[in-house]
């Protein structure tokens, strides 16, 4: 066969791997997030474990060379491996959930402690397969290229094309697949995949010689016991402090891109609203440019002396095109209300032009970043005797530097010094990269000294993020139309002084793994302050007060005799705050996942929940409210869930059919769960969803509506709930829940009757005759932020 059909052979065979291996990632997120809690911790455990199995299999690779059958045969058994590991993988999840469940059920661990529990617990399930994923570069390389020549000049070519099948894999998974068919089906089809790389090594292979069993036993053996002999010794011979300084640089840019991940992820959550869409699209866009920056620097790679000039001053261009791109990024929430003002777009054009303005912004520094790999690569594998084997290498320390960079971002830069930090450690580490590039090749301490200088001033010359801008969650505002005209005779400069100043005032804000913070007062009224998380207002100590206190009074009025109440979600304070009134109360415990919401709540809401610190009935643990259920055995009289909107990333998990069950199998005896959420941001059948969900968990159910929220209470019990008149010593409260829902007392006899006729819109028949659509966690994308209408079930028939 001829070299065309070869490699045309082997490059499909890496694009097609490159899409499975984004698709099995993306569903293995899904899957173990929610087996253990919606964190950044758990999520950044899990990349780990992933990019982990795939520098040990890099790694690994120089034993499977040994065995003397063909690399390409190798990697076709890998990826059937793959395939079939795939098929299987929930089982192997739940085998090892359930020493994780009782493991956890047994000790109350911190968020830190269960971290590294998670990693552990990861890094079982995922990191065999991704051992083999790991070693199908080196080996389609070994396979591909037969002198190191070859293999310098052309592995660009294979690195890029895998990761525009990864870029393509993220797309799909994110967009397409999970949302159409699932995660189960997910799973499968990317086993398919594998399996369909299987078959076309079959039919149509490069090499027809396949391996005999006593060649595979023989390999086997070989792998177990390998002979090493001078081997180990001769690579570090080779390794000269100009492949050890490009070694060094291969370890930085995969920190910077896993870093610059973490950054653009939490940014495009400020300035486009934090979706669940959000990840697979910038990931997508990373991917599309580091797949370009490989075929771009292929033109380059046959010239050693320009590949040598630009790998020296590719890290530096590369950070001022990331500080400057990223800093314009920040401004995307202009653009964003620019939008909005104009033309309204739907949930697939603002899709679109998400997708636009983050290539516009992102895209220059993914290629130039994309670059250095293959630059390096090419370098490094120059005038080897084993060019497959350091490309191995390689390969690890950058997988290295991805885990690294994942872990730094997440544990200590992000929590500790803002998501600021995380862009200066990224443009300090490029800049150092061509320092000690232009140091080591080519001695010349003048460019040096320019080179740091030149960075230095960059750094300087680029302004703060403007955090008031970040935070006030432009991609909302859609109520009027503000020209330029308009707003200039008004008094505002432009758009963006309209934006950040003319309705609040920044106070604080605070970066946590799970949130960016900020607390915001009114201009027009200076005692109105709320809260905002990524940019979304979530709670404030004026109207949203109403809603929060009647979350609480609400299932009052259906479990009187309530002892102990579970709130899962703390914001300002105000439902638990009230839960402390009930009569007989014993104990109210609030499950919240961010220590800067418990910091902001005591600080600025104080008068809201200014009992709630020091009453000794009150405990409160900083756990995942999901996780919490899933892994404790406890169980209360009310569950009370007021999570933010369905459509947000991660919050989309407490609105399925699983934590429902995880709620019903909480409750006591005639217990009540207080199920509340938004209507805004969803369309009828999103809602419908849901409301089927609950009604599929619980026997008796009824739905109230006030203002824009939905309070559905959910019972175990079979016949219906009985709303109580509450007793003497409780008349005062519901005087007041008269009163919030605006019930003049005209006749007391007929108040529960006007209560029911106002504000009781649905039960249990009710939601049996709405679609058969149940959100659950494997098809669960329909709660989407489709177009931020009211498209809410007031205008429908219930």
């Amino acid at each position: 066969m001829n070299w065309q059909t070869k490699s045309f052979t082997v490059y499909l065979c890496f694009f097609l791997s490159g899409i499975s291996a984004l698709l099995y990632e993306v569903a293995w997120l899904s899957r173990i997030q929610l087996v253990m809690g919606h964190s950044i911790y758990a999520l950044t455990t899990v990349i780990c474990a992933f990019l982990s199995g795939l520098a040990l299999g890099a790694l690994f690779f120089p034993r499977l060379q040994k065995t003397g059958i063909s690399c390409f045969w190798i990697y076709v058994l890998i990826e059937f491996l793959i395939g079939v590991y795939g098929i299987g993988f929930k089982y192997i999840l739940s085998a090892v959930y359930t020493p994780y469940s009782a493991l956890l059920a047994t000790f109350d661990f911190s968020i830190a402690t269960l971290s590294l529990i998670q990693f552990f617990f990861c890094g079982v399930v995922i990191l065999i397969p991704t051992m083999f994923m790991g070693t199908t570069l080196p080996l389609l390389a070994d396979y591909l290229f037969t002198g190191e020549e070859e293999t310098s000049q052309k592995i660009s070519t294979l690195y890029g094309i895998n990761t525009i099948g990864a870029c393509v894999g993220s797309f799909l998974a994110g967009y397409i697949v999970l949302p159409w068919i699932g995660y189960h089906k997910t799973m499968l089809l990317a086993a398919w995949i594998n399996f369909l790389l299987v078959a076309i090594a079959l039919f149509n292979s490069p090499e027809k010689a396949k391996p005999s069993f006593f060649d595979i036993k023989n390999s086997i053996l070989k792998i177990i016991r390998p002979e090493y002999g001078n081997q180990g010794k001769t690579l570090r011979t080779e390794l000269s402090a100009k492949k050890m300084s490009i070694m060094f640089v291969l370890f930085c840019s995969g920190a910077v891109s896993m870093l610059s991940q973490v950054l653009w992820n939490r940014l495009a959550g400020l300035a486009f609203g934090s979706s669940v869409y959000i990840f697979p699209l910038v990931t997508t866009i990373v991917l599309l440019g580091i797949a370009l920056g490989s075929f771009i620097f292929r033109r380059f790679s046959d010239d050693i002396k320009k590949a040598e000039s630009i790998l020296m001053l590719l890290p530096v261009v590369a950070g001022m095109a990331f500080y400057l791109g990223t800093y314009f990024f920040t401004q995307s929430p202009i653009s964003v209300l620019s939008w909005h003002q104009r033309i309204i777009p739907g949930f697939k054009l603002f899709t679109l032009l998400q997708f636009i303005q983050i290539c516009l912004c992102l895209l220059p520094a993914s290629i130039l970043i994309g670059m250095i790999f293959p630059a390096a690569i090419s370098f490094l594998t120059k005038e080897m005797t084993n060019p497959a084997k350091i490309l191995g290498l390689g390969y690890a320390l950058n997988i290295f530097g991805l885990i690294v960079g994942a872990i730094a971002g997440a544990f200590v830069l992000l929590p500790l010094f803002g998501i600021e930090s995380i862009g200066i450690a990224i443009f300090m580490l490029l800049l150092i990269s061509s320092v000690l590039l232009i140091y080591i090749l080519k001695k010349q301490t003048s460019l040096v000294i320019c080179s740091v200088l030149l960075g230095m001033v960059f750094y300087l010359v680029i302004p703060a993020y403007n955090w008031s801008l970040l935070t006030a969650g432009l991609f909302y505002n859609r109520k009027s139309i503000k020209t330029e005209e308009k707003l200039k005779k008004q008094g505002y400069v432009d758009i963006s002084g309209y934006a950040n100043w003319s309705t609040s005032r920044l106070l604080a804000h605070q970066d946590d793994p799970y949130m960016t913070l900020s607390i915001h007062e009114s201009i027009d009224e200076p005692d109105r302050r709320y809260f905002r998380i990524n940019g979304k207002v979530d709670g404030s100590n004026k109207k949203d007060v109403i809603t929060t206190r009647l979350l609480a009074l609400f299932p009052l009025l259906a479990s009187p005799n309530a002892e102990s109440v579970l709130t899962i979600g703390l914001g300002i304070g105000s439902t638990a705050a009230e839960t402390l009134r009930y009569p007989n109360l014993k104990t109210t415990k609030i499950i919240e996942i961010s220590e800067a919401m418990i910091q902001y709540a005591q600080e600025y809401f104080s008068e809201i929940n200014g009992g709630l610190w020091s009453d000794p009935r009150v405990s409160i643990v900083h756990r995942d409210g999901r996780e919490y259920l899933a892994h404790n055995s406890e169980k209360y009289d009310i569950i009370i869930s007021e999570p933010s909107n369905p459509w947000l990333n991660g919050v989309s998990a407490l609105f399925t059919k699983e934590f429902f069950t995880l709620m019903s199998k909480r409750l006591k005896k005639k217990g009540i769960a207080c199920i509340w959420f938004h209507s805004y941001g969803m369309d009828c059948r999103s809602l419908s969803s849901v409301f089927k969900a609950v009604g599929e968990v619980f026997p008796s159910v009824i739905v109230f509506f006030h203002g824009s929220n939905y309070y559905l209470l959910a019972q175990n019990e079979p016949g219906g709930i009985n709303l109580q008149r509450l007793s003497k010593s409780s008349r005062k409260l519901e005087n007041e829940l008269f009163e919030l829902v605006k019930i003049e007392e005209k006749n007391y006899k007929n108040l529960y009757r006007e209560f029911i006729k106002k504000l009781l819109i649905a039960d249990q028949d009710d939601i049996k005759r709405f679609s058969n659509l149940i959100n659950t966690d494997f098809y669960n994308a329909e709660i989407k932020n489709s177009d931020f209408n009211n498209a809410v079930f007031k205008n429908t028939n219930f």
